[in-house]
């Protein structure tokens, strides 16, 4: 951690502070306030502001810094960036703690190794090289903060990815809720994928990859709805091509109380109980880890059908030390009959997939000093991994997976709508429809696709800047 005892405070921030604290030109000097059913009168707002105004000038402004230093690593990244344009001093302080704070923010994310070789470096490994492309120190707090940023513009191009996935639907969707808005009996919850969320990334991500063909299901309430979303389809040349390709669910609260009737009169036979804390590096149930929005508590149900078969585990070793026991429990003519009813335990595992990232698409950008390779896009493509023994999703039963070793050559090719990545004969499957995690999509997707294009935009201008800007800053600090 950087030693700031020594550093004097910036007067740009103490006039801040200063400012902020001991201004008392905007106090009433004559009416009495109301705090509640308390009068506060004008002297003894006075006294308050003389008391303020001593103490402002009796803090110790270095106690302050040295006190931030330590909640530094509290921050999120937005705000870290914020902090850094209040004042050169606390710009100084996160520089002199920047290799800890932003390497610490992607061991978060668990995206640790993800963004490594994205970035020019002094390493020989570096999969991005480039003469024009001055390296940067894997040392340094400027390289860790273009790895996270790097991680930042990936979030924001796959949910592009994603609404340009869906985009065609969900417009559909719009459409016939407006034709429709009359007839109270035609009731649209929307797509699966933007009606849930969960408090684990890598959860959302394995998800929504081994059941990618589930996300763009529509949940409906009634056949009614069904039938009117099928017939608009068919009359609207617009959406002719959505005919046959589209999946629903119908399901109503009285259908999820019914079941819940149900649940609490029978015993779970057809489920595997597996105690959370008994059984190392299991996660829970996929349907447990989702959420659901408070007013759409009923479609728990309707998920349940989904994703409750999938049990969810930290690695491979994790689930497979699981199923040596659960079958050592089981006798030769428990494990025949399961096999003969064709059952099988479903898993998946956080690690299950490997990620790289196409680089085609780029842009030079020029300085007076040097030009660079900019990489305009940075979605995810991924792989299943060859020796996983996990749940396999429908989608992926087409493609033929052989083991490989990661290279830097990737080359291009569309797959009818869905792109893909060939790298060492390997298939990478483009980053489609998704599970949002932590949140949900509130908003509607064309005010949702502009926000995420200027957030891009700004993300460009902050790699850029801080890319350049990476190779003056210690000098900047040390004149």
């Amino acid at each position: 951690m950087g030693n700031t005892s020594s550093s004097t405070p910036s007067p740009s921030l103490k006039t801040t502070v200063t400012r902020s604290v001991s201004n008392t030109s905007t106090i009433p000097s004559s009416s009495p306030q109301k705090n509640g059913n308390k009068t506060i009168t004008t002297k003894e707002i006075i006294i308050a502001a003389k008391i303020a105004s001593n103490m402002i000038n009796n803090v110790d402004l270095d106690i302050i810094l040295k006190g931030l230093e330590r909640a530094l690593s509290f921050f999120n990244f937005e705000e870290l960036c914020r902090l850094e344009m209040v004042s050169t001093t606390i710009l100084k302080l996160i520089c002199d703690n920047g290799f800890h704070l932003w390497r610490d923010l992607l061991k978060k994310k668990n995206q640790y190794k993800k963004y490594y070789d994205t970035i020019p470096n002094n390493n020989n490994n570096s999969t991005k090289k480039d003469d024009d492309n001055p390296p940067i120190s894997s040392s340094s707090s400027s390289y860790w903060k273009l790895c996270l940023i790097r991680s930042k513009q990936n979030d924001v191009d796959d949910e592009l990815s994603h609404l340009s996935n869906l985009y065609l639907v969900k417009e559909m969707l719009k459409d016939v809720s407006k034709t429709s808005s009359y007839n109270k009996n035609i009731k649209i919850y929307g797509l699966l994928c933007d009606l849930i969320t969960t408090d684990n990334i890598q959860v959302a991500k394995v998800l929504s990859r081994v059941r990618v063909s589930a996300m763009s299901t529509i949940l409906v309430s009634n056949m009614d709805t069904l039938s009117k979303i099928k017939n608009f389809c068919l009359a609207n040349a617009k959406y002719n091509s959505l005919v046959g390709k589209l999946a629903f669910i119908s399901y109503t609260a009285d259908d999820e109380r019914n079941r819940l009737k149900v649940v609490r009169v029978s015993t779970p036979s057809s489920e595997e109980i597996i105690e959370t804390d008994q059984v190392p590096g299991y996660l829970g149930r996929a349907d447990e880890l989702i959420r659901v929005k408070p007013e759409n508590w009923f479609l728990k149900g309707a998920i349940g059908h989904i994703f409750s078969f999938i049990y969810v585990f930290q690695d491979e070793k994790s689930a497979q030390n699981y199923i040596e026991i659960r079958n050592a429990k089981k006798t030769e003519m428990e494990q025949a009959m399961e096999k003969w009813k064709g059952g099988k335990f479903h898993y998946v595992t956080l690690d299950l997939f490997d990620e790289v990232f196409n680089f085609s698409n780029s842009a030079r950008i020029a300085t007076k000093e040097y030009s660079f390779m900019y990489d305009q896009d940075i979605t995810t493509y991924y792989s299943r991994k060859v020796l996983s023994n996990a749940y396999r999703g429908p989608s992926f039963r087409r493609y033929h997976i052989e083991n490989h070793n990661t290279v830097p050559f990737i080359h291009v090719n569309n797959v009818g709508n869905n792109k893909v990545l060939h790298v060492n004969g390997v298939t990478y499957q483009k980053s489609g429809p998704r599970i949002h995690p932590l949140t949900f999509r509130e908003m509607d997707a064309d005010i949702l696709r502009r926000k995420l294009v200027q957030k891009k935009i700004n993300l460009q201008n902050a790699f850029i800047k801080v890319y350049i800007d990476s190779a003056y800053i210690s000098r900047m600090f040390t004149k």
